[in-house]
């Protein structure tokens, strides 16, 4: 049972001889394959089945000569810390991979279940992952709520849908014909995420990919997205021949994997990509490069661009400046 995956638990009726205890088996629903599939293609609207739904629905053709006498869905999650020392360990990302891999073997930390399932073969469950009973959690509906946000793409009536919100771009940014270093260069330029768009922050990063003043850049990154923009203009950047550095947390719960596969990108494009520390994260962002220009009397100019994160217990906003 993978970290985070989709299960059904087939529990299997009794044999008529009373001896033979009553067995189960565990169907991993495939996670490649979208979970919410369209149906009744020919009437007007939208009409889904969960995946999970349309394999139990057929759950006794995996099963001949089987009789079941219920299915249940249960989603693990595992835990994800690492046992990582920095005097042990040599090579950072091949540390993490390897945890990547024996994730599957690591300790269970919660059992969600459908609801309204029989006592008796939840502790099954509870059992075979050796979970506390305070950390299983009956969930009324669908498990994984996360998957159905594919339904407020659709094109339904507005009504139906919040309000767009459409973050502003400051109106000394708002004119694309000017060079973004000159209008810097006339003053400090404050962004408040998200109200402000980050639509300026990549016109900024694009800007100096090519701009042939500009001579290095440097970034940190925690997490980054799956189709990250900020990673184009940076591998373009070293390929335009500036000097570009990136600093790429490994440790992001749930993204190492997309961060080590950026990270291999970059590399290729001849980003010098550097790793935190095994006994410790950073999580604050930063975007700094040099340039020269006339504007500055070609003195070297260096501009930084700085997120302030916040401590959980703290009401102090998140500022992007």
């Amino acid at each position: 049972m993978t970290n985070l995956s989709l299960n059904l638990m087939v529990i299997f009726s009794e044999v008529p001889d009373g001896n033979t205890p009553r067995g189960y088996s565990i169907i991993e629903i495939p996670s490649i394959i979208p979970r919410l599939v369209r149906v009744n293609t020919e009437k007007k609207g939208y009409h889904y089945i969960l995946l999970e739904d349309l394999v139990r629905k057929n759950i006794s053709s995996l099963f001949p000569g089987m009789e079941i006498k219920q299915t249940i869905s249960f989603r693990v999650t595992r835990n994800r810390d690492y046992d990582l020392r920095a005097d042990e360990v040599v090579d950072l990302p091949q540390s993490i991979e390897k945890e990547i891999k024996e994730r599957s073997h690591q300790i269970a930390v919660r059992l969600e279940i459908e609801s309204n399932v029989p006592k008796t073969y939840a502790n099954i469950l509870i059992k075979e992952l050796h979970i506390d009973n305070k950390f299983t959690y009956e969930i009324n509906g669908p498990l994984n709520i996360c998957d159905l946000l594919y339904l407020y793409n659709l094109p339904v009536n507005a009504r139906y849908k919040d309000p767009p919100f459409n973050p502003r771009i400051p109106l000394r940014l708002a004119n694309r014909k000017r060079n973004i270093f000159s209008i810097i260069s006339e003053g400090d330029v404050l962004l408040y995420h998200p109200y402000d768009s980050f639509a300026v922050v990549m016109n900024f990063l694009n800007d100096a990919a090519d701009d042939p003043n500009v001579l290095s850049i440097k970034q940190t990154f925690y997490r980054i997205g799956k189709y990250s923009p900020i990673i184009g203009a940076l591998c373009r950047a070293a390929e335009n021949g500036k000097k570009v550095t990136a600093v790429v947390e490994l440790k992001a719960r749930f993204d190492e994997e997309c961060n080590i596969n950026w990270s291999h990108q970059m590399q290729r494009s001849g980003v010098n990509v550097v790793f935190g520390f095994p006994d410790g994260k950073h999580i604050v962002k930063r975007l700094w490069l040099k340039d020269v220009r006339e504007i500055f009397n070609d003195n070297m100019c260096m501009y930084l661009r700085v997120i302030i994160m916040p401590s959980p217990q703290s009401n102090i906003p998140i500022l992007d400046c």
